[in-house]
């Protein structure tokens, strides 16, 4: 949680996953809009705040480019009345809902059943919830384990501290990418920051240079901004190890590299999503999936401490840390 603290105007775009979950934990409200032709719609919601505008923007923007029907959004507020959300879905006949972060998700309860809902959120793929569908804010192991095995090729073993509960699901998804390119997948189980700690210590302590890897996931009880980071990231340079995170901002704080969100693409993928419930004969899965549209980030001191060398192909990452110099 406190990367989102971390967040700079300038990196709207690469700091939005974390600060979605953080924006949208208190209750909403959906301002009405004006009235639409009634026609088969699709409804966005998503949080009204200033300076990430942009970045809901380039996700709305990207829903329209690949839907095939009418997208309207609209900004969820303070205040939430649902007879009057109801009245305007009803209105603007709108059909599938994609909802994004857990503001618009609550707001959705109230059609619940009633109207599909595609969720852009942390959600865990259980049982509990395994009648939704949508896009969770957890990165995909696959483009990860790509990016390791061209960015640190000497990598032998992948160790990810984790709680079942919370990326269980994604160690699952994870064995099969790290087989694929002859990783070995050391997960270890944590239930707090202090097993984790200690675990940690233990993968540090162990780690072969160069031939050991630690992945930072989107883990609230493992991974921690004030301990955990700066724990690793000190013992890993002095040993010479690769850590590499799911969390965006973490690159600048001198993991070797980590992905976030393209926006845009992002948004195509709910958009298409939303296509399979309104096209005709098409029978939509639920199911909740990792975030494949993903950009990635680096950090050169880092790459230079380890040894490689990424300044020959610099243009192939979105960001770079520390920035270039003009």
């Amino acid at each position: 949680m406190a990367v989102f603290e971390q967040c700079l105007k300038k990196f709207h775009r690469f700091f939005i996953v974390p600060v979605l979950i953080s924006i949208c934990l208190a209750g909403g409200v959906i301002t009405p809009a004006p009235a639409q032709p009634a026609t088969d719609a699709i409804a966005v919601l998503y949080p009204d705040i200033l300076q990430f505008k942009e970045v809901f923007s380039d996700i709305i923007r990207g829903i329209e480019s690949s839907s095939r029907h009418k997208v309207i959004p609209y900004a969820v507020t303070n205040e939430f009345n649902q007879d009057e959300f109801l009245s305007w879905i009803h209105a603007l006949n709108i059909k599938v809902i994609i909802a994004i972060g857990n503001t618009g998700t609550k707001a959705t309860e109230a059609v619940k059943g009633k109207i599909p809902v595609i969720n852009n959120t942390f959600l865990v793929p259980n049982n509990e919830n395994g009648h939704i569908s949508g896009i969770s804010l957890a990165v995909d192991p696959a483009p990860l384990f790509n990016h390791l095995v061209s960015l640190a090729p000497g990598v032998k073993r992948i160790n990810v501290v984790y709680n079942p509960e919370i990326s269980g699901w994604l160690i699952e998804i994870a064995r099969l990418p790290a087989k694929k390119h002859g990783l070995e997948l050391i997960a270890y189980e944590a239930v707090d920051l202090k097993s984790a700690a200690r675990l940690y210590s233990k993968i540090l302590e162990q780690g072969i240079p160069h031939e050991d890897a630690i992945w930072l996931p989107q883990d609230k009880t493992t991974v921690n901004d004030n301990v955990i980071l700066p724990m690793v990231l000190k013992e890993a340079w002095d040993r010479s190890l690769v850590v590499f995170s799911s969390i965006g901002a973490h690159a600048k704080n001198g993991v070797l590299f980590s992905l976030y969100p393209n926006n845009y693409k992002l948004g195509r993928s709910l958009g298409d999503m939303a296509n399979g419930y309104l096209d005709i004969n098409s029978k939509p899965l639920l199911r909740i999936e990792p975030l494949k549209d993903i950009q990635i980030a680096v950090n050169i001191r880092t790459a230079e401490h380890l040894g490689l060398d990424l300044r020959k192909n610099i243009n192939r990452f979105d960001l770079v840390f520390p920035a270039p110099k003009e």
